[in-house]
């Protein structure tokens, strides 16, 4: 095991992962990413129930396939995207005798594809699934980000939460005094993978001309291209509710265009796994050339939902960028 200063790099077998409380998955794929040893909590901490991204589709209206052993077809798979077109977002949707009905009926906001195990009960028939648990995107913009980092927290075991605030406080109170640096890309990857909140995605926006087909893309890439290295992963997609009709406005010093009309958010339940995160990055990058969409070919972002629950977000008081990776 390599070491620079206090950082250490992941090179552990299964039983020294065991050993200093970390998950062994933790350490898979894991060797390029440095950690620091002191921040590890003892005794170990209790795992999540669940990925957070799935906690948060619980908690709002969101209309999910669930692609497994008895699931995983092609006529499957191309039914759900033909009934849920996203570009028809609150405009219809597909009953079970064929008829259309409108989205609002059962007030969908995301649509979504998973490849993991279902926290959803069944809904209807097939393995389409819906809850129509109120949405933190009926709450007023200024209060958003607050009620997300209050549905994660919820999410998360009271000690493991405890900890986590407690380690992360410590940071940011020793952080550039008599010159440390102790609030580090390296100290929050740290604290993701001890505390076992290691979820991330990659977002980009879609104008509505491209989100039915970009959405078609994207979900055969999860479903289909990646395999079973890609089991476990997450994809959405909605309506960017901070697009509003009078186009363009300003948002954080930015402009929000037109082509920002709808979010395509695709979750893994380990950034530490970066081969599977920058194999799905790479994916992105082919199917935008293949559909000639500029908008993944470009440089997009992936996020780490520890900064949501800390509450880092972009133009924080520590000088953090809230991207994990930008490619």
């Amino acid at each position: 095991m390599s070491q620079t200063q206090d950082e250490q790099y992941v090179n552990f077998d299964t039983s020294e992962a065991i050993s200093t409380g970390l998950p062994a998955a933790a350490y898979d794929h894991f060797h390029a990413i440095p950690i620091l040893p002191h921040l590890l909590p003892s005794p170990p901490l209790p795992p999540l129930p669940m990925p957070l991204y799935l906690s948060e589709a619980l908690q709002s209206k969101t209309l999910t396939f669930t692609f497994d052993g008895c699931t995983e077809s092609i006529p499957n798979l191309h039914e759900f995207l033909c009934s849920w077109p996203p570009s028809r977002l609150g405009a219809g949707g597909k009953n079970n005798d064929g008829t259309y009905r409108t989205m609002n009926t059962v007030d969908v906001e995301w649509i979504a594809v998973n490849t993991g195990q279902s926290p959803w009960p069944t809904c209807g028939s097939g393995n389409t699934s819906f809850l129509g648990s109120p949405s933190h995107h009926q709450i007023p913009n200024q209060n958003r980000r607050e009620t997300i980092s209050s549905i994660l927290h919820s999410s998360i075991p009271v000690a493991t939460l405890g900890s986590l605030q407690n380690s992360f406080d410590h940071l940011v109170s020793s952080h550039r005094v008599d010159g440390a640096i102790t609030l580090t890309v390296s100290a929050l990857d740290t604290l993701a993978l001890s505390h076992g909140i290691t979820s991330g995605k990659w977002f980009m926006f879609v104008d509505e001309d491209n989100v039915d087909r970009v959405w078609t893309g994207v979900v055969e890439i999860i479903c289909l291209k990646l395999g079973a290295a890609a089991k476990g992963v997450f994809a959405r997609v909605g309506k960017n509710r901070e697009n509003r009709q009078s186009q363009p406005f300003q948002r954080h010093d930015r402009p929000v265009t037109v082509n920002q009309e709808y979010l395509i958010y695709i979750y893994v339940p380990d950034f530490s796994n970066v081969s599977l995160v920058f194999s799905i990055r790479q994916a992105l990058r082919d199917l935008g050339a293949e559909l000639g969409y500029r908008g993944l070919t470009k440089k997009i972002a992936f996020k780490m939902d520890l900064y949501s629950v800390l509450g880092i977000y972009s133009r924080n008081q520590w000088r953090i960028s809230v991207n994990r990776w930008y490619e």
